[in-house]
């Protein structure tokens, strides 16, 4: 087994290792005062009790880095609604907004789901699948009769809103706009 030319110049430096860190650190402490900044916010007082935030990071999401940032912090009691907030390396920011469908009105939350420009739905129950490439996932202006009754029968209900990367210095006011959004949808 031989390393590519490109591969032995990568492990012969420390370059990236390093500017990786540190740009990793930069988004960590991104997502933390995003995530600050929410917590001010009066529609999640109306929603959230917990102002805990946790921020953790992994090497390997599809073989890509990834930050997350939970809000409230998970517990193994589940809360009725819970966010997070997602950098995946190479892709995008993702603001998922979660809610046990068994504790709100799903009806209305359906009816009103819609109206939400640019917001993702996971279609199934596997609430870690974070590629929204994937079949699984559908933009709310894109839902039809079918998938309301699938959405119906889910534990929770995940929605995603995206964020590129590039626009990394708007992340707090977009982050804000979305989970406003989903707010004023139950």
């Amino acid at each position: 087994m031989q390393l590519s030319s490109a591969e032995l110049k990568l492990v012969q430096t420390t370059e990236y290792p390093l500017l990786k860190l540190a740009a990793m650190e930069k988004i960590k402490n991104m997502l933390q005062l995003t995530a600050n900044e929410l917590l001010l916010n009066s529609a999640f007082n109306r929603y959230i009790s917990q102002k805990q935030v946790k921020i953790s990071a992994g090497e390997n999401y599809l073989n890509l880095p990834y930050l997350v940032a939970d809000v409230p912090k998970l517990t193994s009691a589940t809360p009725h609604l819970h966010i997070r907030m997602l950098f995946w390396w190479g892709n995008y920011f993702a603001f998922q907004f979660f809610i046990d469908a068994k504790q709100l009105t799903t009806n209305r939350l359906l009816a009103n789901i819609a109206k939400a420009q640019g917001v993702y739905v996971l279609l199934n129950d596997n609430i870690w699948h974070n590629n929204i490439n994937d079949d699984c996932w559908k933009l709310t202006s894109d839902l039809a009769d079918n998938d309301y009754a699938l959405l119906m029968g889910l534990n929770t209900i995940k929605c995603c809103g995206l964020h590129p990367i590039d626009d990394y210095e708007t992340l707090p006011e977009a982050a804000n706009g979305f989970y406003e959004t989903m707010f004023n949808l139950l």
